[in-house]
């Protein structure tokens, strides 16, 4: 069988997506398969994207706020949140066998230039060391939707 979800939330309501989604999950699959979810810390074999020795700050003081797409497979982020650089390196790789993790600590707005159609994440990862990033294989604790079967 497959099932298809979709959840519209309240901006209000945005910070309890998660919870909401496992709330409708546990009612609607308890009772009919025996099954129910919860959220637990795991340790998992992951991509960590870390810091190395040769890091240096990443945002120019005077860049204006932009991201540049006329480049044909890069991208180029000026005064952007990391964050959104993690989640766009994460959705690139979404399809690896373990999952990118930040273990920057980098909170700021940064100015990077990376290439979106690197299939190869180890090659991805030689491109982030110009800024003192780079992608390890390592175990990592995350959050994880393990599901379980009760009698």
């Amino acid at each position: 069988n497959y099932y298809c979800y979709e959840l519209i939330v309240p901006i209000e309501l945005k910070d309890r997506a998660g919870e909401l989604m496992l709330e409708d999950l546990n009612r609607f699959f308890a009772p009919r398969y025996q099954v129910r979810g919860t959220i637990e810390r795991r340790t998992v074999k992951c991509w960590a994207l870390r810091k190395t020795e040769g890091f240096k700050e990443m945002a120019s003081p005077g860049s204006v706020a932009e991201v540049i797409t006329e480049e044909p497979n890069l991208l180029i982020y000026h005064k952007q949140p990391f964050s959104k650089f993690y989640h766009t390196l994460a959705g690139l790789y979404r399809h690896e066998l373990y999952p990118v993790i930040d273990q920057t600590g980098i909170t700021s707005d940064i100015d990077i230039t990376f290439p979106v159609g690197e299939k190869d994440i180890l090659k991805f990862s030689g491109w982030l060391e110009k800024y003192g990033l780079h992608l390890v294989q390592d175990f990592c604790e995350i959050d994880m939707l393990v599901i379980k079967q009760f009698k």
